[in-house]
């Protein structure tokens, strides 16, 4: 049986297996905040991106009513309160398919969390919302449009 010989590149250390390089973890994250924050492009970048986050979550909840979706959050950092954990996960499920990954969060599982990297692009920002906006459509928009038929045809034709 032939040996291979093994070098360095070829050993990993427990430190590697987490997804960060060997050595100092606090020299890690020093090395990437010097990349990233070397001008404050960076920073403003996040906030532009976190500002049309909260745009697009807060027309999105516009449509329905408050008591079936909410946005909440900050910055990067968000979500659209669903009010349910059932609807939540049947959305999360529905924008799996069609390629999102996002997942819930809440006492009840109600909140579809959107934790986008910072170092996204905007068109896939976009791209993802438009997604995650289609999944609630396809969940919560039914019931709300079918709520506004049944309004309609109750009321008397003159």
């Amino acid at each position: 049986m032939a040996r291979r010989r093994l070098d360095r590149d070829h050993i990993r250390l427990p430190q590697q297996r987490r997804g960060h390089p060997q050595g100092n973890t606090s020299d890690f994250f020093n090395s990437l905040l010097e990349h990233f924050w070397r001008t404050d492009s960076f920073a403003a970048s996040a906030r532009e991106k976190g500002n049309l986050l909260k745009s697009r979550l807060d027309q999105l909840v516009q449509k329905y009513d408050p008591r079936e979706a909410s946005a909440k959050g900050r910055g990067m950092m968000r979500g659209i309160d669903l009010k349910s954990g059932e609807i939540a996960g049947q959305v999360v499920r529905i924008a799996f398919q069609k390629g999102l990954i996002v997942e819930t969060a809440g006492p009840k599982e109600e909140i579809v969390k959107c934790l986008p990297p910072l170092v996204i692009r905007e068109d896939q920002l976009s791209q993802g919302l438009d997604i995650l906006e289609e999944a609630i459509e396809s969940v919560i928009g039914s019931a709300v449009n079918a709520t506004a038929k049944e309004v309609n045809h109750a009321k008397p034709h003159h």
